[in-house]
């Protein structure tokens, strides 16, 4: 019997791709281990978001390139930043939009790629009962690591802190990270309706690992749909990389799909409807609230970025933010407790003190429930190392200080590095 073992930092998709990986090995008679030591195979799936993301997938290959088993990189690292992986890697790789090849990797395999199923939850790798028999001790996976604690991650959060201690006051109380509020929960069946993504974002390379926007036909989806109902599952997240652009290459729409997914059952309640780009949200705003309407849509999350027209132009995201305010407002009349996430960048280059402050004032005008701040993180292969002046970490770090002053009062916020 031959074993693989699978180490996973990044988002909600890789996680589930690497359910699916592990859905792969099973068919093709390879076990799950826990341990490392003991795997044949060793899948790492990488994550290039932030250096900090980058930081601890180096740290999980350097930490399991001591044990024997066949290493075989992927995730989204090895597009996003190929240098820095091949200065201590030089094995196998593949990337995220190539996982269909990894047949090429395994010509012995009975069982293609392509057969075997998507991932639709997470699931612990095992229990052991303890000796006294009254508690359970869960034996961890790196798979489920979710940046070691969930999306968020204390690890993550806690190095942010201490390169920034002027953001958080160690006195403060919410000097401890808060949970999110507003995120897919894996207890609910997920459906990942389609992968890739249309954006051409001068700040992001994740394109450049995931490739361009892949639907999945409608049929597809029903099928994973009614395997959830089967097995007593009314509660959905909807998730893929850029949720809103779904169907446009199949000649559907993200419309169209909800409305087929909560025709299906009228017990279906769609918790979370991830990544929701604003210029799709804008584009289908009448479906839309008529979908939010139902009350059957519970959170979405809408990432803005900046709340200036002008930043937003230099980022090549072509929303109208006046256009998205006024969709917020009417949402949050439609449907008050409909309860939405957004992201934004601090640090832009060019962005000026009224950039920042238009920021603030747009999360405030729209109400969200929850923020994620995001320091700007730059590689040179991205768009935007051609756009200057660059703003200095030391105003950046105030500026962040300035976000978390006036944003803190009123929502939730996440600080990533």
């Amino acid at each position: 019997m031959k074993y693989f073992f699978i180490a996973s930092i990044g988002c909600f998709s890789r996680h589930l791709d690497c359910e699916r990986i592990k859905n792969y090995f099973i068919a093709n008679k390879v076990a799950l281990t826990t341990d490392p030591e003991k795997a044949d195979y060793i899948f790492i799936s990488t994550c290039g978001l932030t250096k900090l993301h980058e930081d601890l997938s180096i740290d999980d290959i350097l930490r399991l390139k001591r044990f024997s088993g066949q290493i075989i990189v992927g995730g989204c690292l090895p597009e996003m930043n190929a240098q820095r992986l091949a200065d201590v890697f030089n094995g196998k790789i593949i990337g995220t939009k190539d996982l269909d090849t990894i047949d090429e990797l395994f010509p012995e395999f009975l069982v293609k790629f392509k057969n075997a199923p998507d991932g639709n939850m997470i699931r612990p790798a095992g229990r052991e009962k303890k000796v006294n028999g009254l508690k359970r001790k869960f034996k961890e996976i790196d798979l489920y690591r979710f940046y070691k604690f969930l999306n968020i991650g204390r690890e993550i959060y806690r190095k942010f802190l201490a390169q920034n201690p002027a953001i958080v006051p160690e006195s403060s109380p919410t000097a401890m990270p808060q949970m999110p509020i507003i995120d897919l929960n894996n207890n609910f069946f997920s459906l990942r309706i389609s992968s890739g993504c249309l954006g051409g974002c001068s700040y992001c390379n994740i394109k450049k690992a995931i490739g361009s926007l892949r639907s999945k036909p409608v049929s597809v989806i029903l099928e994973e749909l009614r395997k959830g109902l089967k097995n007593k599952q009314y509660r959905f997240n909807v998730i893929s990389s850029d949720t809103g652009a779904y169907g446009l290459d199949i000649h559907s729409s993200l419309p169209q799909l909800l409305k087929v997914i909560l025709e299906e059952d009228k017990r279906i309640v769609i918790e979370y409807l991830g990544n929701m780009n604003p210029v799709w949200m804008c584009r289908y705003k009448n479906e839309l609230l008529g979908l939010f309407k139902t009350k059957r849509i519970k959170s979405t999350s809408t990432a803005i970025q900046s709340g200036s027209q002008r930043i937003l132009k230099l980022m090549h995201r072509d929303a109208n933010i006046d256009e998205f305010k006024g969709l917020m407002k009417e949402l949050k009349k439609v449907y008050p407790a409909l309860r939405v996430r957004t992201q934004i960048i601090v640090g832009f280059p060019t962005e000026t003190e009224q950039d920042i402050q238009d920021t603030i004032d747009c999360i405030r005008e729209c109400s969200f429930d929850e923020v994620d701040v995001f320091h700007y993180y730059e590689t040179e292969i991205m768009d935007s190392v051609k756009i200057a002046p660059k703003i200095s970490r030391d105003i950046i770090t105030k500026r962040m200080q300035k976000v978390r002053k006036q944003l803190s009062v009123f929502t939730t916020v996440n600080y990533f590095n």
